[in-house]
């Protein structure tokens, strides 16, 4: 059900885009909803590519940052055979490179708070991860 709505914003926004120019806000929500939609059917470098365009769109948002990282937390986790560990460590160190990025984690924001601990602690950096939670 969370997914139908982004493929409904897509296609909101993609029978919009086919009689006016997408202004930057819409731009930006497509590329977006594409990222997702494509990060769960498992196309990450096409995931990354949408949500380097959306931040490309809008840099001083966080989202698109944040979702990279879930992009490489699930790519980790999903594609990587689980006896390459240190190709799994690679992809969430670029994770936490990401999220790093983001300029001003807003302290009030649970969910960069979340994904930042979840990393820490999948890093082995147990004790940096509390702080998060």
């Amino acid at each position: 059900m969370f997914l139908e709505k982004f493929e409904d914003a897509r296609s909101d926004l993609v029978r919009i885009e086919k009689e006016f120019s997408l202004d930057v806000p819409n731009t930006y929500n497509k590329y977006i909803c594409e990222g997702i939609l494509s990060c769960n059917a498992n196309k990450y470098e096409q995931a990354l590519a949408y949500f380097g365009n959306a931040g490309k769109t809008r840099p001083s948002r966080l989202e698109p940052n944040f979702y990279k990282a879930v992009a490489l937390i699930r790519f980790s986790s999903k594609i990587i055979p689980k006896e390459l560990i240190d190709k799994k460590q690679e992809y969430l160190h670029s994770a936490m490179k990401t999220v790093n990025k983001i300029e001003h984690i807003p302290e009030n924001n649970p969910s960069l708070c979340l994904i930042r601990g979840l990393l820490k602690f999948s890093l082995g950096e147990v004790e940096a991860s509390i702080d998060d939670f």
